[in-house]
């Protein structure tokens, strides 16, 4: 049981780092008193974090000369998340498995489904297609709207510590681990905290698979290009 909320991210960060991925965190209420519990489990056997369900993204035919992690890692990698990291596992087994440990503090794919969008009409409608900054912002009157009203979101999502500073929210905070039977992959992804809990995951699940049916449908990815010469 603990008495301060911050010590319970460190808590849990410890646990991570230990490479334990098992674990489950509840809140103790009485009137305007709180305390949180931790528990966590060595087994992978035992499933501890109930208050979610997993959501699971089959990728069917999916090449075996493609590395399913490492394309998923780099995927992730393009929406700029507040941290991507390898966790190592319990299992001792050869060829176990990798789990990826997500934490979002700003919605950024939402930002590259809109501004996708607004290039293919600029496209569509032979406009003058600029390229896009993330750091520096889109140049496009209404992709700088775009980036205005997301800019603004997140300023919301802000908190205050201790000392007055300011640190951002945790959107989202998922495990994701890779299961691969042949030409099937599959990716469970485990929530662990966040604001925005199930619809989260889902939206980054489908953000990874339109992502990957992009690279399927273009014949200058690499991803094509492999597709093709397994077929």
């Amino acid at each position: 049981m603990i008495g301060i909320k911050r010590h319970l991210k460190q808590l849990t960060t410890n646990l991570r780092t230990c490479g334990v991925v098992n674990y489950t965190t509840t809140e103790f209420v009485q009137g305007k008193t709180m305390r949180w519990g931790l528990a966590w489990s060595f087994y992978p056997g035992i499933q501890l974090f109930k208050s979610h369900p997993d959501i699971v993204g089959s990728f069917s035919n999916f090449s075996t000369l493609l590395n399913f992690e490492s394309l998923i890692h780099s995927y992730l990698t393009e929406l700029q998340l507040h941290a991507l990291e390898w966790l190592p596992t319990t299992v001792t087994e050869e060829g176990a498995p990798k789990v990826l440990e997500v934490i979002a503090t700003e919605n950024t794919w939402s930002h590259q489904r809109r501004l996708r969008r607004e290039m293919e009409r600029r496209k569509r409608e032979g406009l003058q297609i600029e390229t896009v900054d993330l750091e520096s912002g889109p140049s496009t009157p209404k992709m700088a709207k775009f980036s205005t009203e997301m800019n603004t979101q997140d300023s919301m999502m802000e908190c205050d510590t201790p000392n007055g500073s300011k640190t951002p929210q945790v959107l989202i905070h998922f495990i994701i681990d890779f299961v691969r039977e042949g030409a099937d992959a599959q990716l469970i992804m485990r929530f662990r905290d966040g604001s925005l809990g199930k619809d989260g995951m889902n939206q980054i699940m489908q953000f990874l698979k339109n992502r990957f049916a992009m690279d399927c449908k273009d014949p200058s990815s690499f991803v094509s290009k492999i597709l093709s010469c397994s077929t």
